[in-house]
């Protein structure tokens, strides 16, 4: 699983928990930051299976048969009970049964192997997809395996069991269709067992002779190509194994030429008929393949469909005009604050325009308050006061506490570093001017979304050096390096509302030309990381800047800052401020202004 996927928070449910896949998808999903709740029959094996997670996992073990109704009733209710939902359901409990010719094999048996195989998964499916539809979002991943698809002697219930969990994946996608939940299959490839032995034995000289071939070698003396079948048939050791990959649209089949290929499946559903795939499609190497949450891709569509131009066309000032105007549209209605009022904060240059935010509930100690002085998003070019000023009530309101919201000068009038030294300027005077304004300075916290995000993250810097003292920093989906080489700047999934060209755009009005290797034009060139302030960091799915902020997380904790990393999978850049069109935004708001409580 790449870096950059994290899961923090997520509730995950993994059946099957203490076999070889199973115990792996435990780890994956934990070191990820998931909360586990691992299911198996024997409350011993789960034991095992758990010892060795992260000290910071959050596990839950359930002892359950998954083929008892009752049973499946109530892992799923105790899941729901601990963390209150569930994201996402890896089905994953299943047995090999017999291995042995179909004459050979009891009625028994096969009803045993087709029970927890086949009505396992039903049933998982039956009781954790009404929790899914219900808050409209979560995805359940099926595991089949390779055998449902090609077949092998000796195994022919095994086969035809999975073969069946691939038909009710793909029953289960059609029905979720339209819906925000992800009905998935993975077909993995064969674990060393003693299935696998039986098949290698199956598969040797002693079975009728494969089709005629072409001979590939160089010349008749060669020896045989180090692939499938040559391995097989010279009895080597150490056959590849098929990676496990959490919910990667994969499907794995036969080639005329008998090699084993990949190609991947659309996403309505990844188990469905390979036919409609085709060949040449390269294979996607990540985990989690960019999908918008359904109303962020209602948002999208929205968007589209309004022929409104793209920035990158326009003047700087009738991209601000467009910007503000949207606001209308998509920011949330604004709590009920005690109190908004203008500042004006002196600057070499005159004075820099302001606004503080007061809630009806503040936590005060010895009168004084915590504050967060919140640089606002827009490419250095567009965005002022107004287009966040809901944000930043909400987040006073939810982090009882003031928020000054700082309009520094915008590209390409004042280029770098005007706005860098704006905000540094105006994060002084509020230390400065903390008890005139009812701050308490020793709880100073500075944040900001996209080109915000990067100018907390320079004060930040600065003042770890110059003063004044920080106690956290919010950066939500930051702008951290103008390099533009992360693979999220390439990905056409990312290139929505924040488009890869509109940011070329907002570099060019901002740097004009200046070097952005510059750390106050990318912090994340900053030489060392080392003594910041506690940060939040916020990142989604479908945005250019998705690696830059996961990236810089990673350097931040690796400095031993404490980092909260929270990631939006299916939210596009810019989402935080659209409240009223996705409720995500809220859920953003809220949790950041949790972890501000935490703060002080």
């Amino acid at each position: 699983m790449p870096d950059r996927i994290r899961l923090n928070g997520r509730v995950a449910v993994v059946t099957g928990a203490a076999g070889v896949i199973g115990t792996a998808t435990l780890h994956l999903l934990a070191e990820r930051g998931a909360r586990i709740v691992a299911i198996d029959r024997k409350e011993a094996d789960l034991r095992a299976a758990i010892k060795d997670l992260p000290a910071s996992a959050e596990a839950l073990t359930v002892a359950a048969d998954v083929t008892r109704e009752d049973e499946v009733k109530d892992y799923v209710r105790a899941a729901v009970d601990r963390f209150g939902t569930i994201d996402v359901f890896y089905n994953n409990a299943g047995i090999e049964g017999d291995i042995k010719p179909i004459p050979e094999y009891s009625l028994e048996s096969f009803r045993r192997v087709l029970d927890v195989n086949v009505v396992g998964v039903f049933l998982g499916m039956k009781y954790v997809l009404p929790v899914m539809l219900k808050q409209n979002k979560g995805s359940i991943i099926n595991t089949a395996s390779i055998a449902g698809l090609m077949g092998s002697p000796m195994i022919a219930v095994y086969s035809a069991s999975k073969h069946a969990v691939i038909g009710l994946t793909k029953s289960a996608a059609w029905e979720c269709t339209g819906t925000g939940v992800r009905v998935n299959c993975v077909c993995p490839g064969l674990i060393d067992s003693r299935m696998l032995s039986t098949i290698l034995q199956g598969r040797s000289g002693g079975n009728a002779p494969p089709p005629h071939r072409e001979d590939r070698r160089p010349h008749p003396g060669a020896p045989a190509r180090p692939g499938k079948r040559g391995r097989l048939d010279r009895r080597l050791p150490r056959l590849r194994r098929s990676k496990l990959r959490v919910g990667l649209r994969l499907h794995r089949r036969w080639r005329p030429h008998r090699r084993l290929t990949s190609t991947v499946i659309p996403r309505r559903c990844a188990a469905s008929n390979p036919e409609i795939t085709s060949p040449s499609i390269t294979r996607r190497l990540s985990l989690m393949p960019v999908v918008l949450d359904p109303d962020a891709a209602a948002v999208y569509k929205a968007f589209q469909e309004a022929g409104r131009p793209a920035y990158e066309t326009l003047t700087a000032p009738e991209a601000r005009d467009y910007y503000r105007a949207a606001r209308v549209v998509s920011n949330p209605e604004p709590p009920a604050l005690e109190s908004s009022k203008p500042l004006a904060i002196a600057a070499p240059h005159g004075t820099i325009p302001a606004r503080i935010y007061t809630p009806k509930t503040l936590r005060k100690a010895a009168g004084l308050a915590p504050c967060l002085v919140f640089f606002h998003g827009g490419g250095w070019v567009i965005g002022d006061l107004d287009t966040h000023e809901v944000v930043c009530q909400k987040l006073a309101h939810e982090g009882e506490l003031i928020v000054i919201s700082i309009d520094y000068r915008l590209a390409p009038e004042h280029r770098f570093p005007a706005a860098v030294d704006d905000a540094v300027t105006a994060t002084r005077w509020v230390a400065a001017n903390a008890k005139d304004l009812g701050v308490d300075a020793s709880r100073l916290i500075v944040g900001g979304d996209s080109a915000g995000g990067n100018l907390a993250a320079v004060v930040a810097l600065t003042a770890r050096d110059g003063g004044p003292k920080l106690s956290g920093q919010v950066l939500i989906y930051p702008a951290t390096d103008f390099s533009r080489k992360h693979p999220s700047h390439r990905e056409p999934e990312t290139s929505i509302l924040l488009t890869h060209s509109v940011i070329g755009w907002f570099a060019n009005h901002y740097l004009g030309g200046v070097d952005g290797s510059d750390w106050r034009a990318s912090p994340a060139r900053a030489k060392s990381f080392a003594g910041l302030p506690p940060a939040y960091v916020l990142t989604a799915g479908a945005d250019p800047l998705r690696d830059e902020g996961d990236e810089y997380a990673k350097f931040l904790k690796d400095a031993g800052v404490p980092v909260t990393y929270r990631h939006f999978p299916g939210q596009f850049h810019g989402f935080f401020t659209m409240g009223k069109l996705l409720n995500e935004a809220n859920v953003a708001v809220t949790e950041i202004g949790a972890w501000l409580k935490s703060l002080n």
